[in-house]
């Protein structure tokens, strides 16, 4: 039961970087960190000197904007919770065992079912739950190795209004380019109840060659799920008319290399890290429809169905589709310094810069994507040797995207006018309230 609740917490309207979920893991959280802090980002977190957990919770606040060209400008506002629980516990000496479970990859959103965007979003999303089980063996006071196992399962989700005229055109050719945007054609495409399970693994190497000087590099595998569900596709709202079928498709989650540094300046501690973030891998998707059969509740309609075979499900066969995300790989990279003012307190402030995941041209109202940098504040209090708690804040400078050159659509993969250009300005803000609690035991 705790994956629908994992959903429900996880709505973000729109983030930074594709579809990666802001500070997964946390503010504190990092390469570089002792423990369940590191977690998310090395395997070598396992590693800990006694049993402890971590709980972040954090709030999102999104606000962004899209006014197409020649079109007003369409705001919204929302807010959204993300969960991340973490364990780590040694095992004899040298080797310790972690866990995480948490959202690291999410988008979902909502708009009118009549509104400027319906064409490419009226609602849906995409989510993954991830669980990791992470082994580290520490077999010196300077090295620690870690490798862990990934287990993620995706939620998909999608409903959009359709063009019938656009796609009669994509068929058929300039013979019914007069259908383009007809008002009996506009119809609808949902996708419900979209779901699937992959594997995938992660390595890291830890060193630590002198005090507070700590080096560390990860590899995480990338992980593919494959998503099952059902599609209805209604060609026009005005005909009682609709083809449904089993939907069988993936969707390819990044592969990711973390590295990261920490050396002492006095009494700061200067933590950089950087992350090569291969999200150029999930830019084709492939689905198949199996058993698609056109249904009506019309007898009328129903009876011209049968006749010609069309509800039947080995008449239509099996149905092939591709789409493009147009993302692309990116690097990212932060600096932070921390200073342990006295033994309760500890200070942070950095910077982090993303880029954006997405190609100009597939930018659309559906999956707004921003460069930007994360400017971070932090404050941890050890409240006594078994408890420690932060807050942080997290502002996001992310400058407008103009995009002059929209494809439009993702399933417009040739580049055809068959969907309203998606050109336009586009702006986000983000703020996220972080709230951590480690229990040692």
């Amino acid at each position: 039961m705790i994956y629908p609740f994992l959903w429900s917490l996880t709505a973000l309207a729109s983030s930074p970087a594709g579809l990666g979920v802001p500070n997964h893991g946390g503010a504190f959280g990092g390469p570089t960190q002792p423990g369940v802090y590191a977690l998310t980002a090395t395997p070598t977190g396992a590693w800990t000197e006694a049993p402890e957990w971590l709980v972040d919770l954090a709030a999102i606040r999104s606000d962004y904007g899209v006014a197409l060209t020649d079109q007003d400008l369409v705001a919204q506002r929302g807010v959204s919770t993300v969960p991340f629980l973490a364990y780590a516990r040694p095992l004899g000496q040298h080797f310790g065992l972690g866990f995480h479970m948490g959202a690291p990859h999410g988008r979902t959103g909502e708009t009118a079912a009549d509104g400027p965007f319906r064409l490419w979003s009226i609602s849906g999303g995409i989510i993954l739950v991830e669980n990791r089980l992470s082994l580290a063996w520490k077999p010196t006071d300077k090295w620690t190795l870690g490798a862990g196992l990934r287990s993620g399962f995706s939620f998909f989700s999608m409903r959009t209004a359709m063009d019938t005229g656009a796609t009669l055109y994509q068929l058929l050719g300039a013979s019914v380019e007069g259908l383009i945007g007809d008002p009996l054609l506009e119809g609808e495409r949902v996708v419900e109840n979209g779901r699937g399970h992959g594997f995938g693994y992660s390595i890291g190497l830890r060193y630590e060659p002198a005090e507070r000087v700590v080096m560390v590099v990860s590899h995480h595998s990338s992980l593919a799920t494959p998503l099952t569900g059902t599609v209805t596709i209604q060609p026009s709202k005005d005909l009682d008319l609709v083809l449904q079928a089993d939907l069988i498709g993936y969707w390819r989650y990044p592969m990711e290399v973390h590295v990261g540094l920490s050396v002492p300046m006095g009494a700061l501690d200067v933590h950089a890290n950087a992350e090569y973030i291969g999200w150029g891998s999930t830019t084709s998707t492939l689905a198949t429809l199996n058993d698609p059969v056109v249904l009506s509740e019309s007898p009328f309609l129903s009876g011209i169905l049968h006749d010609y075979g069309l509800d039947d499900p080995t008449v239509l066969g099996t149905l092939h589709a591709s789409s493009q995300s147009g993302m692309q790989n990116i690097l990212t990279g932060g600096l932070h310094v921390s200073w342990q003012a006295n033994p309760q307190w500890m200070f942070l402030c950095g910077a982090s810069y993303t880029p954006g995941a997405i190609r100009d041209e597939w930018i659309s109202p559906a999956n707004i994507d921003m460069d930007g940098i994360d400017y971070r504040l932090g404050s941890q209090w050890t409240v006594s040797d078994r408890l420690q708690l932060g807050l942080s804040l997290d502002i996001w400078i992310l400058p407008d995207r103009v995009i002059r050159n929209s494809n439009g659509d993702p399933r417009n993969t040739v580049g055809n006018p068959t969907t309203p250009s998606a050109n336009g300005r586009y702006s986000l803000a983000m703020q996220r309230l972080g709230f951590s609690s480690r229990f040692r035991f």
